[in-house]
């Protein structure tokens, strides 16, 4: 395919992507912490919240993956610079650069979360709404996905929009390695009755795989990318407290019911392929390397 530039996510999915992806590519990754560079993948170092692009970029690419996601995300009010700037500003600024350098597919990874919650799965035609905490958060992202409609007749546009991505590597603070780590403390899980928040996360490797998929499309589309299986939180915990070996303390709440996040992957199946990782080997595979990696440390 010639070359392709990848821009951002600090070390999560674009690591994993970078693994997926074949060694006829030739890739440019973006970021605040550059890696390794090889024969085919080339790290600039970046920070998304600075004006302008550095002046080493390539000369041309065949498509633009812009995966970053501002690490202040959670700071509402406090971070809205560094969200805005993220998520929103940098996009336009990527899509400028993709139209002067022919740039032939834009891939966006947005999130579910611009949906809110809904009692039914949640398909590409939902309607915006943001609440919350993370109202901010989600609205920047809406508005750099309105922002790339805009070039749509220069280049094709894919906005992917995951839901719960989880794995190794993964930042402490979002939902999956909380829920471990929680666990591993022996501290409660508070959860609305009957079994908590439905959902349907998806492992890092399917989300990589979906973005490789995504760079071969032709047409504008959005699509929700969620895993196999839609779980209760208490049944989430109980399958991370499976696989590490300790009985998780859960603590019904009563009064709120619980606000669901399922997405509806029909499009996604048809369009890119299923997910293939299923909640319960995605976490076994996850902590088994864990502890082989801790056990190699320590000979």
């Amino acid at each position: 395919m010639g070359r392709i530039g990848e821009r951002g996510r600090e070390e999560f999915v674009g690591s994993f992507f970078n693994d997926t992806a074949t060694t006829e590519n030739e890739i440019w990754c973006l970021s605040r912490n550059p890696g390794t560079n090889t024969e085919n993948v080339h790290w600039i170092h970046y920070d998304l919240v600075t004006a302008g692009l550095p002046e080493n970029m390539p000369s041309s690419a065949d498509a633009v993956i812009h995966m970053a996601q501002s690490s202040r995300f959670r700071d509402f009010p406090t971070g809205v610079e560094d969200i805005f700037a993220v998520n929103t500003a940098a996009t336009a600024r990527l899509a400028e650069w993709a139209c002067l350098n022919d740039v032939k597919v834009f891939v966006y990874v947005s999130t579910g979360g611009i949906y809110g919650s809904s009692e039914e799965p949640l398909t590409e035609d939902h309607p915006f709404r943001s609440s919350g905490s993370l109202a901010f958060y989600q609205a920047s992202k809406y508005a750099a996905e309105i922002v790339l409609k805009a070039w749509e007749q220069r280049f094709t546009v894919v906005v992917l929009r995951p839901f719960f991505i989880y794995g190794p590597g993964q930042r402490q603070e979002m939902l999956i390695p909380r829920l471990i780590n929680l666990i591993r403390q022996g501290k409660p899980i508070q959860l609305q009755p009957p079994e908590g928040m439905r959902c349907n996360p998806i492992h890092v490797d399917d989300m990589a795989v979906a973005v490789e998929q995504a760079i071969d499309l032709e047409r504008s589309i959005a699509i929700n990318v969620a895993g196999p299986t839609v779980l209760g939180l208490e049944e989430i915990t109980r399958i991370i407290g499976e696989n590490c070996g300790i009985e998780p303390m859960v603590e019904m709440l009563k009064g709120k019911s619980p606000e669901h996040m399922v997405a509806d992957i029909s499009r996604m199946r048809e369009i890119l392929g299923g997910p293939r990782i299923s909640f319960s080997d995605g976490i076994a595979r996850w902590l088994h390397s864990e502890a082989s990696d801790l056990s190699e440390g320590m000979d």
